[in-house]
């Protein structure tokens, strides 16, 4: 089994660098008949996501900081690839839908990089949880949010080098009024509290199958307390 898995993660690495090629190229029928043949020999969802989607996008966003290529090439690598992310979609739904607990997904305040978080909704979704998805919310609308709608576990994500103070100001704050709500962190920020995970009764996800075995995790553990 070890084999076949280490084989899998060296076959969705070439295909990563066929479909960073793609995006790059501005070719969405490209990028989708890679993900639709990947998805087609066996590769899941969660995998496509994690090691195809995920670090082609990081490489655009790593070009763009380096200056070699324009913000408009970085807009078209991000449309094309929520684009694809619907041919993904159809493969996530593995549960009736809506037949699990409720899960609140936002970006903190000023982060409007939110791919990653809507990767996490889309397969919560389809295993069968009720995802209330927000995006970029400011803190003083998500609090009352969270508090009206009563999630079993709120995932935050924080990508921008800009958004750490945001993010520990988000979880201090949802720590203050909801003491025991579990909190699920995930983007390249959230990296950087890791440290203070303990202190704020924090999880830390590094990708998105992290992220859902968490949550699932974290919400059994609640039933059994």
């Amino acid at each position: 089994m070890g084999g076949n898995l280490h084989a899998r993660a060296l076959d969705l690495s070439h295909t990563a660098g066929d479909y960073s090629a793609a995006i790059e190229a501005g070719s969405f029928g490209d990028a989708q008949r890679i993900v639709k043949d990947s998805l087609a020999a066996g590769a899941s969802g969660p995998e496509i996501l994690d090691h195809v989607i995920t670090p082609a996008m990081y490489r655009i966003g790593e070009r763009w900081e380096r200056g070699e290529i324009s913000v408009a090439d970085e807009h078209l690598a991000t449309a094309i690839s929520n684009r694809v992310m619907g041919t993904v979609y159809e493969s996530l739904a593995t549960e009736i839908p809506v037949s699990k607990e409720r899960v609140v997904i936002a970006a903190v305040e000023g982060d409007q990089h939110v791919m990653g978080l809507r990767m996490l909704a889309d397969v919560l979704e389809g295993a069968g949880y009720e995802t209330l998805y927000l995006g970029e919310t400011p803190l003083a609308d998500l609090l009352p949010f969270i508090s009206t709608h009563d999630p079993r576990v709120i995932a935050l994500g924080a990508t921008g080098p800009w958004s750490t103070a945001r993010l520990i100001d988000t979880v201090r704050a949802i720590r203050c009024e909801m003491p025991f709500l579990p909190i699920v962190l995930g983007g390249a920020q959230a990296q950087r509290l890791a440290d203070i995970a303990d202190d704020y009764q924090i999880h830390v996800a590094s990708d998105v199958t992290t992220a859902v075995e968490l949550v699932e995790s974290l919400i059994r553990a609640t039933d059994l307390a």
